[in-house]
């Protein structure tokens, strides 16, 4: 926001060869609104880019870096002229197509993969369908995805290869609400916030030998090496493992519709029994 506090331009930086070097920046975007860049090609000819207007209005673009110009990823058949969220994740392998998020059906915020040519979306994770997806990441070497679905309140963190969304095995982890922090190479960087754990960061390795499976062999089995934690809190002297968790309930309101609530029990208490 160089130019002015509520618009944000876009910059490509070129780091230098080597620690005394200047890095290259020029501007690539300077248009009004607070954009942002997901990604750029290999070759840094093409990024994908989004602008934010609020929590229903955002959308999509790529960005050729030479000339400027902008190609939407507008959904506005798909929302009959209302505005919708979408934001870009990345490319998929290839560089040919793109993975978005996007609320444009039904207002769940759902995972699509749209190919730049001819424009054509697909679901990759049907599965998933009927969950809001929470935040997603493509790691650097674009043959793997994060994936946080939110279930019933909670983050489900899942993992898959690229391009083909052939899921792999996920760390154990405490239910609660996850975000990806980063995806780099086999490393998965990602926070768990629940009533024991306050915003920690942990560090997943995956195989490396995922990469160099066949088609048709599956890669469900295959465990993360390891899983360590990066952050820590001072809790001054609480143990958090003494801290309730709370419990998945479920009841009906009147007009039938079935209702998630999370249900927090004091000390000794009993559900269903008033305290």
């Amino acid at each position: 926001n160089l130019d002015s506090p509520e618009d944000f331009h876009l910059y490509l930086v070129t780091l230098g060869a080597g620690p005394g070097d200047a890095p290259e920046v020029k501007r690539v975007l300077s248009r009004p609104g607070s954009w942002g860049a997901a990604d750029v090609t290999d070759d840094k000819r093409r990024a994908l880019v989004g602008v934010y207007r609020s929590a229903s209005d955002s959308e999509a673009f790529e960005l050729d870096l030479e000339s400027g110009l902008l190609s939407s990823m507008s959904l506005t058949a798909r929302t009959g002229g209302a505005t919708a969220s979408i934001t870009p994740v990345g490319y998929m392998p290839g560089e040919r197509a793109v993975v978005l998020l996007t609320d444009a059906e039904q207002g769940v915020r759902r995972l699509l993969v749209r190919d730049l040519q001819t424009g054509r979306l697909t679901r990759p994770l049907a599965e998933l369908s009927r969950f809001d997806i929470d935040d997603a990441a493509i790691n650097d070497s674009r043959d793997m995805i994060a994936v946080v679905s939110n279930q019933d309140g909670y983050g489900v963190l899942g993992v898959y290869t690229l391009p083909d969304f052939r899921p792999v095995a996920t760390p154990a982890m405490e239910q609660g609400v996850v975000d990806v922090v980063s995806f780099r190479g086999r490393t998965l960087v990602w926070n768990l916030s629940n009533s024991r754990t306050p915003g920690l960061a942990f560090a997943t390795e995956f195989d490396p030998a995922l990469s160099a499976k066949g088609e048709g062999e599956s890669v469900q089995t295959l465990p993360a090496t390891a899983t360590r934690q990066l952050t820590f809190a001072d809790m001054q002297g609480l143990d958090p493992s003494t801290f309730p968790a709370p419990e998945l309930v479920r009841y009906t309101s009147r007009d039938g519709l079935v209702i998630p609530a999370l249900l927090w029990l004091p000390a000794g208490g009993q559900k269903g029994t008033p305290t």
